[in-house]
Protein backbone atom coordinates (compact mmCIF):
# COMPACT_ATOMS: atom_id res chain seq x y z
CA UNK A 1 0.00 0.00 0.00
CA UNK A 2 3.39 2.08 0.08
CA UNK A 3 3.18 2.73 -3.25
CA UNK A 4 -0.60 3.50 -3.28
CA UNK A 5 0.17 6.43 -0.83
CA UNK A 6 3.17 7.86 -2.35
CA UNK A 7 1.17 7.73 -5.66
CA UNK A 8 -1.61 9.79 -4.28
CA UNK A 9 0.30 12.65 -4.37
CA UNK A 10 0.37 15.87 -5.18
CA UNK A 11 -3.01 16.70 -3.76
CA UNK A 12 -5.63 19.24 -4.51
CA UNK A 13 -6.21 22.12 -2.62
CA UNK A 14 -9.36 20.70 -0.48
CA UNK A 15 -7.53 17.26 0.08
CA UNK A 16 -5.70 17.12 3.07
CA UNK A 17 -5.06 13.11 2.67
CA UNK A 18 -5.55 10.70 0.26
CA UNK A 19 -5.70 7.32 0.95
CA UNK A 20 -5.44 3.89 -1.14
CA UNK A 21 -8.82 1.51 -1.98
CA UNK A 22 -9.29 -0.42 1.03
CA UNK A 23 -9.39 2.18 3.31
CA UNK A 24 -12.34 1.62 5.72
CA UNK A 25 -13.81 4.43 8.10
CA UNK A 26 -14.02 2.70 11.42
CA UNK A 27 -14.56 6.19 13.47
CA UNK A 28 -16.10 9.09 12.24
CA UNK A 29 -17.14 12.16 14.20
CA UNK A 30 -17.82 15.87 14.11
CA UNK A 31 -18.32 18.29 16.26
CA UNK A 32 -19.06 22.25 15.83
CA UNK A 33 -18.33 23.65 19.65
CA UNK A 34 -16.12 21.24 21.76
CA UNK A 35 -12.17 21.21 22.74
CA UNK A 36 -9.04 19.10 22.56
CA UNK A 37 -6.29 17.99 24.01
CA UNK A 38 -3.83 18.19 21.05
CA UNK A 39 -0.09 16.22 22.17
CA UNK A 40 2.77 19.07 21.57
CA UNK A 41 5.58 16.88 23.44
CA UNK A 42 7.13 13.76 25.07
CA UNK A 43 5.76 11.89 27.54
CA UNK A 44 8.14 13.53 30.54
CA UNK A 45 8.04 14.21 34.11
CA UNK A 46 4.74 11.94 34.55
CA UNK A 47 3.20 13.77 31.82
CA UNK A 48 2.63 15.16 28.57
CA UNK A 49 2.83 18.11 27.53
CA UNK A 50 -0.36 19.67 25.54
CA UNK A 51 -1.83 22.46 23.92
CA UNK A 52 -5.53 22.99 24.73
CA UNK A 53 -7.60 23.56 21.61
CA UNK A 54 -11.39 24.65 20.53
CA UNK A 55 -13.69 25.42 18.07
CA UNK A 56 -14.83 22.72 15.68
CA UNK A 57 -13.23 19.22 15.80
CA UNK A 58 -13.19 16.34 13.69
CA UNK A 59 -12.18 12.90 14.50
CA UNK A 60 -11.89 10.19 12.01
CA UNK A 61 -10.02 6.80 12.37
CA UNK A 62 -8.99 4.86 8.94
CA UNK A 63 -8.08 0.75 8.73
CA UNK A 64 -5.90 -0.32 5.95
CA UNK A 65 -6.03 -4.24 5.38
CA UNK A 66 -2.67 -5.50 4.48
CA UNK A 67 -0.39 -3.32 6.09
CA UNK A 68 3.19 -4.08 5.48
CA UNK A 69 5.14 -0.95 5.27
CA UNK A 70 5.51 -0.18 9.07
CA UNK A 71 4.37 2.62 11.24
CA UNK A 72 7.51 4.88 10.72
CA UNK A 73 6.99 4.69 6.54
CA UNK A 74 3.31 5.44 6.78
CA UNK A 75 3.67 8.71 9.26
CA UNK A 76 6.02 9.72 6.78
CA UNK A 77 4.27 9.58 3.64
CA UNK A 78 0.77 10.78 5.44
CA UNK A 79 3.20 13.57 7.17
CA UNK A 80 3.93 14.82 3.51
CA UNK A 81 0.74 14.98 2.36
CA UNK A 82 -0.49 17.14 5.28
CA UNK A 83 2.24 19.41 4.78
CA UNK A 84 1.54 19.46 0.78
CA UNK A 85 -1.78 21.05 2.38
CA UNK A 86 0.02 24.31 3.83
CA UNK A 87 0.50 22.46 7.28
CA UNK A 88 3.69 23.07 9.24
CA UNK A 89 4.86 19.83 11.36
CA UNK A 90 4.92 21.07 15.49
CA UNK A 91 5.76 17.68 17.09
CA UNK A 92 6.71 13.99 15.59
CA UNK A 93 7.83 11.19 17.87
CA UNK A 94 7.87 7.34 17.27
CA UNK A 95 6.92 5.11 19.92
CA UNK A 96 9.85 4.87 22.38
CA UNK A 97 11.03 8.21 21.96
CA UNK A 98 7.20 9.61 22.18
CA UNK A 99 7.09 8.05 25.54
CA UNK A 100 6.44 4.31 25.23
CA UNK A 101 3.27 3.09 26.50
CA UNK A 102 3.00 6.41 28.89
CA UNK A 103 2.34 8.50 26.04
CA UNK A 104 0.04 6.33 24.10
CA UNK A 105 -2.07 6.13 27.48
CA UNK A 106 -1.98 10.05 28.21
CA UNK A 107 -3.06 10.85 24.81
CA UNK A 108 -6.61 10.94 23.51
CA UNK A 109 -6.89 7.63 21.22
CA UNK A 110 -10.09 6.19 20.12
CA UNK A 111 -11.49 3.29 21.80
CA UNK A 112 -10.87 -0.93 19.66
CA UNK A 113 -11.91 -2.11 17.64
CA UNK A 114 -11.79 1.35 15.85
CA UNK A 115 -8.01 2.28 16.85
CA UNK A 116 -5.58 -0.33 17.38
CA UNK A 117 -2.78 0.53 18.82
CA UNK A 118 0.80 -1.13 19.29
CA UNK A 119 2.33 0.89 22.23
CA UNK A 120 5.68 -0.26 21.47
CA UNK A 121 5.53 0.58 17.87
CA UNK A 122 3.35 3.74 16.55
CA UNK A 123 3.92 6.84 15.19
CA UNK A 124 2.74 10.09 16.29
CA UNK A 125 2.72 14.00 15.03
CA UNK A 126 0.82 17.35 14.98
CA UNK A 127 0.72 19.80 12.64
CA UNK A 128 -0.06 23.90 12.69
CA UNK A 129 -1.82 25.66 9.94
CA UNK A 130 -2.64 29.49 10.62
CA UNK A 131 -4.21 31.28 12.38
CA UNK A 132 -6.11 28.57 14.24
CA UNK A 133 -6.09 24.88 12.28
CA UNK A 134 -4.65 21.65 13.58
CA UNK A 135 -4.02 18.28 12.59
CA UNK A 136 -2.71 15.22 14.31
CA UNK A 137 -2.62 11.55 13.59
CA UNK A 138 -1.71 8.61 15.36
CA UNK A 139 -0.79 5.18 12.78
CA UNK A 140 -0.08 2.03 14.26
CA UNK A 141 0.02 -1.74 13.21
CA UNK A 142 -1.49 -4.78 14.35
CA UNK A 143 -3.04 -8.12 13.00
CA UNK A 144 -1.84 -7.31 9.37
CA UNK A 145 -3.65 -3.59 9.39
CA UNK A 146 -2.46 -0.32 9.49
CA UNK A 147 -4.33 2.20 11.99
CA UNK A 148 -4.83 5.64 11.05
CA UNK A 149 -6.23 8.17 13.82
CA UNK A 150 -6.62 11.89 12.67
CA UNK A 151 -8.21 14.46 14.74
CA UNK A 152 -8.63 18.19 13.39
CA UNK A 153 -9.52 21.26 15.41
CA UNK A 154 -10.45 24.26 12.96
CA UNK A 155 -12.15 27.42 13.86
CA UNK A 156 -15.81 25.69 12.23
CA UNK A 157 -16.70 22.36 10.40
CA UNK A 158 -16.39 24.23 7.01
CA UNK A 159 -12.65 24.55 7.23
CA UNK A 160 -11.92 20.74 7.29
CA UNK A 161 -10.83 19.30 4.37
CA UNK A 162 -11.60 16.15 2.61
CA UNK A 163 -9.99 12.22 2.95
CA UNK A 164 -10.53 10.74 -0.24
CA UNK A 165 -9.51 7.76 -1.21
CA UNK A 166 -7.86 6.45 -3.98
CA UNK A 167 -9.22 4.36 -6.95
CA UNK A 168 -5.82 4.18 -8.09
CA UNK A 169 -5.03 0.43 -7.81
CA UNK A 170 -5.78 -2.51 -4.25
CA UNK A 171 -3.82 -3.13 -1.65
CA UNK A 172 -2.36 -6.09 -2.71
Amino acid sequence: YLALLASALPLSAQTLLELPLGAEVTLSESTERSSYELPIGLFAQNSVEFERLTGAVRRQVWRIDEAQAGPGVLLAVLSQQIADAGFSEEFVCMAEACGGVDFRVAIEVAPEPAMHVNSFDYGYAAFAREPDERVSILVSEGGGAAYIQMIEVGPSSSAFEDVTISTRGSLA
